[in-house]
């Protein structure tokens, strides 16, 4: 797939309906080479470190803040944020990131991240699998979850996610492919009480 951008990405996927924009969007993903969690991480604190620079700055940080970023793109993006929020958030993302260090899936870490820096995001992430490592279960507790499959097992290499993908395929196939009651010549369902 040739290079994409996230607005054309964006564009594509508002037309589509929930499933096309799941098939779409895996797509996508087998085509982009995986980041470096920790990497993506260091680029978010350093992101939101030159956003506290110009929103309490009273001079000019231009030769402070990364060559990524201007002045003007930094404070559209602090615009209606309070600094306090900019320090919450960097907490949350250092945390992490010192947690990943040592933890035995950063992936899990990431979305716990990605959840405590928005709720709404919680709606992004599924539980493939219920691994028997003891903290597996405080997690999904902590996102609200339950798990697609449970199988105990515990290999840290995201088998229980691949084991959950032919589920998801499954379900994209028959929302995609199977006909309607109205065209299998079903009665609707009327309630009998």
């Amino acid at each position: 797939m040739s290079e994409i951008s996230i607005d054309t990405l964006k564009t594509m996927l508002a037309n589509l309906d929930d499933a096309k924009k799941y098939q779409s969007l895996r797509d996508v993903m087998e085509t982009l080479p995986a980041p470096d969690l920790a990497a993506v991480f260091d680029q978010m604190l350093g992101l939101i470190r030159d956003a506290l620079l110009v929103k309490t700055s009273r001079t000019d940080v231009s030769a402070l803040i990364s060559p990524a970023y201007t002045v003007k793109t930094l404070q559209g993006l602090c615009d209606g944020l309070a600094a306090s929020t900019l320090i919450a958030w960097s907490r949350i993302i250092s945390d992490s990131l010192d947690h990943m260090r040592t933890a035995a899936n950063r992936r899990v870490e990431a979305e716990l991240c990605a959840v405590r820096l928005c709720p709404a995001a919680a709606k992004a992430v599924f539980a493939s699998h219920a691994s028997s490592e003891p903290a597996a279960r405080l997690v999904l507790d902590a996102l609200y979850k339950k798990p697609l499959i449970t199988a105990d097992l515990h290999l840290g290499e995201g088998t229980g996610a691949v084991a959950s993908l032919p589920l998801w395929d499954m379900a994209l196939a028959v929302y995609n492919h199977c006909y309607s009651f109205t065209e299998g010549g079903i009665a609707p369902y009327t309630p009998q009480c």
